[in-house]
């Protein structure tokens, strides 16, 4: 654990400085521009006032250039600015296609034509570790039947939740299994399986959008009716109506 927490900090630390010295060429940038612009100015300036000392330009001629100049500088901006927008883009654009090429470990069975159904449930995990050589569940063995209720208390960290998320199969379970009506749940495609589980995680996530919107977020075609419904379930109704009426 010590170990860990060491490598996290050694990231952040990481992370913490390349934020900073891209900040800084960041907060350059603006500036370098408007004195590169005005160092065209005045040289523009020096030695059109010497060209028209010399005979060499007219009065015209500089005021037509230095037009021209002006014209230029905010094209010449946005490109730098494009420039700046493009490359973090690319960095971005990396990111995410690095997660998107992560292959999915779990069999997601989507061929699967098998129903799923509420009924017997039976945990048999022999034994689940997340790390080889580290096991996070062993001896699991209990059934919960139809329409049965099985609350599990235990300290922090004992695999509580795992227990949860293997049922969701977000992980494979390589000894042992977990029968739904004397089916492994691996048999099940992920969808016909999850339409049956209805689960809160720990950490609620809310995205930056209406209350509304968030609970329509798995299903939009949701009507206001069942939003409403939703919400008086979920204890949330009365405390929408004070936020409105605090509004």
């Amino acid at each position: 654990m010590v170990v860990m927490k060491l490598r996290v900090l050694e990231v952040n630390n990481k992370v913490f400085g390349k934020n900073v010295i891209a900040a800084k060429y960041n907060s350059l940038f603006d500036p370098m521009v408007l004195i590169f612009v005005g160092l065209s100015y005045t040289l523009t300036l020096v030695f059109g006032g010497i060209f028209i000392s010399n005979g060499d330009l007219s009065v015209g001629e500089l005021v037509t250039f230095v037009t021209y100049l002006d014209m230029l500088v905010w094209p010449l901006q946005a490109v730098g600015w494009l420039y700046n927008i493009s490359q973090r883009g690319e960095v971005s654009y990396k990111r995410i296609e690095s997660l998107l090429a992560e292959a999915n470990e779990v069999n997601t069975n989507l061929d699967s034509n098998i129903k799923a159904e509420n009924g017997r449930l039976e945990y048999n995990i022999n034994n689940f570790e997340f790390e080889e050589g580290k096991s996070v569940l062993r001896d699991i063995k209990f059934a919960i039947e139809k329409g049965q209720t099985l609350g599990i208390v235990e300290v922090t960290g004992a695999g509580k939740t795992t227990l949860l998320r293997l049922l969701l199969r977000e992980f494979n379970i390589k000894s042992g299994n977990i029968m739904l009506n004397n089916k492994d749940i691996a048999e099940y495609s992920i969808s016909e399986l999850r339409k049956l589980i209805g689960y809160v995680p720990q950490d609620q996530v809310l995205f930056a959008m209406s209350i509304k919107e968030n609970i329509r977020f798995a299903n939009p075609l949701i009507d206001d009716k069942k939003v409403e419904e939703i919400t008086k379930i979920c204890g949330l109704y009365m405390m929408i109506l004070w936020l409105c009426r605090e509004v």
